[in-house]
């Protein structure tokens, strides 16, 4: 249908932009929507001819160790190829003082500027994630967006063009001394505490309570309100949550 998936941070205060194929075509693209908060950004390329695709997989099952590859156009260089693994799961990244990425995969497989919105593939072709970001510093550091996380956020670009703010009637505060020692929590405990809760919300329906101590977040610990709220960040309408 057009669309191409990419980094929102490739696109951001762009006036132009033009989508160019392995094949040595070139399109101009409008933008359909883009979502900062997960630096995904959704573009429709403006031509009725036939277009290659990459299929989606899945980013649920990966396990480390799991042969990989990147494309993309490092410094230039179009349609280069690197390999690696993934080197681990759900991992949590601070980009500037303002904003962290959660549930990113890791991989060793060569990212560099220019690979920012290309592909990474299992080993079956697969799209699995949206390569974005890399550690200063460092070597074979690299950091993608699952798909997973990807087909949600497309959903909402092409339905609203933006992802709309998830409202789950809740409200933290964290486990400071003082209230530890009020409330007799085990020293070792980690978590938020649920300090209001909106009659006939999302959360209360789901059975959550004033007074309840949020440990993780789909299986991530939580170890700040802020944290906590950075992660919701990252969520979109119908999304299902595991709380602990």
């Amino acid at each position: 249908e057009g669309h191409v998936l990419t980094n929102e941070h490739v696109i951001a205060r762009a006036n132009r932009v033009r989508v160019a194929i392995a094949d040595g075509r070139e399109f101009d693209a409008e933008l359909v929507g883009a979502d900062p908060t997960n630096d995904l950004a959704l573009l429709r390329i403006q031509s009725d001819e036939t277009l290659p695709f990459t299929k989606p997989g899945r980013s649920d099952d990966l396990m480390v160790g799991e042969p990989v590859i990147a494309i993309g156009n490092p410094f230039g260089f179009s349609n280069s190829v690197t390999t690696g693994v993934i080197s681990a799961t759900d991992r949590s990244v601070q980009i500037d003082e303002g904003h962290s990425f959660h549930g990113l995969l890791q991989t060793d497989a060569l990212i560099n500027p220019g690979n920012s919105g290309g592909p990474l593939l299992n080993a079956e072709g697969e799209l699995i994630a949206i390569n974005t970001a890399i550690y200063g510093g460092a070597q074979g550091i690299g950091f993608a967006i699952p798909i997973e996380v990807a087909k949600r956020v497309i959903r909402e670009l092409r339905l609203y063009g933006e992802v709309h703010p998830v409202w789950l009637g809740l409200e933290f505060q964290n486990l400071e001394p003082a209230l530890r020692e009020v409330m007799d929590l085990p020293s070792g405990l980690v978590g938020v505490l649920v300090n209001r809760l909106e009659p006939r919300s999302p959360a209360s329906r789901a059975g959550v309570r004033r007074g309840d101590i949020v440990a993780s977040l789909d299986g991530r610990t939580v170890k700040s309100s802020q944290q906590l709220f950075e992660m919701l960040d990252g969520t979109t309408t119908g999304q299902r949550l595991e709380l602990e």
